[in-house]
């Protein structure tokens, strides 16, 4: 959060007038540390230091596979690629499946 705190700091002495912070749709409700991390820093953007904004957005779908693939590494090669049906935007259609 000192990184924070000293970016907007510098953003206040450049007479920076609005930042926009992105945070994560549901943080509040998680224990996880990088959550707990982001909800930290979301409470140094609201000093209000400089005018803000705090865009709490839902979390890319990229970032799943990111973190599966790190799970991967972890399981043995037999687990680790027996989940090839994931992601819908690779699962092969049939001829005769309609689209919804």
């Amino acid at each position: 959060m000192l990184g924070t705190r000293r970016l907007l700091g510098l953003a206040r002495e450049e007479h920076i007038k609005h930042v926009v912070y992105v945070s994560i749709v549901g943080i509040d409700r998680s224990a996880y540390p990088y959550h707990r991390t982001k909800l930290k820093t979301e409470a140094v953007v609201r000093e209000d230091i400089v005018p803000w904004t705090i865009l709490r957005a839902t979390q890319f779908h990229d970032l799943v596979e990111i973190v599966l693939h790190g799970f991967s590494r972890c399981l043995p090669s037999s687990l680790s690629h027996s989940t090839g049906r994931f992601s819908p935007s690779t699962r092969k259609r049939s001829p005769t499946s309609s689209s919804t």
